[in-house]
């Protein structure tokens, strides 16, 4: 079994209810990454840090080179057999937006944003494999955690 380090850091005002669960359901998307082989460090170290729109918006720019705001943002700091150790940075708000926009549940946005950040620490790049991993694992998770709201 993979060893996790896993915490949520907000420097957004909006913050989420069921903490305990959603921390939860990341360990367990973490194992599945771990059983499937999608990460083979022995420990993962993740921050998810929760921002608004102005702040990642600034963070893109900074590190893109893209003046705009994004849903998320993935900075891998060290992956190696031993260690994967990474920060994951979400724009709640535009999860918000973008999850009434398709008229999804947020959490099931949330969770996206969640995995593919995961997906490119992991070392995916956009593309079908990236995508067909993205989709099994949110329908797999979503499903199994549909009360997070």
């Amino acid at each position: 079994m993979i060893e996790k380090q896993i915490e949520f850091i907000f420097r957004h005002p909006r913050t989420l209810s069921k903490k305990r669960q959603w921390l939860k359901m990341v360990e367990n998307v973490v194992d599945f990454f771990s059983e499937n082989n999608l990460i083979t460090s022995r420990l993962v170290r993740l921050n998810v840090v929760f921002v608004d729109k102005r702040e990642i918006a600034q963070l893109n720019e900074k590190y893109r080179n893209k003046p705009e705001a994004t849903d998320v943002l993935s900075f891998l700091y060290e992956k190696n057999r031993d260690l994967l150790e990474g920060e994951l940075i979400i724009a709640l708000d535009i999860v918000k937006d973008n999850a009434s926009a398709d008229k999804i549940p947020w959490s099931k946005e949330l969770l996206k944003n969640i995995i593919h950040g995961l997906l490119h620490l992991a070392g995916y790049q956009h593309g079908p494999e990236m995508f067909a991993w993205q989709d099994k694992i949110l329908t797999l998770y979503h499903d199994q955690f549909k009360e997070i709201n």
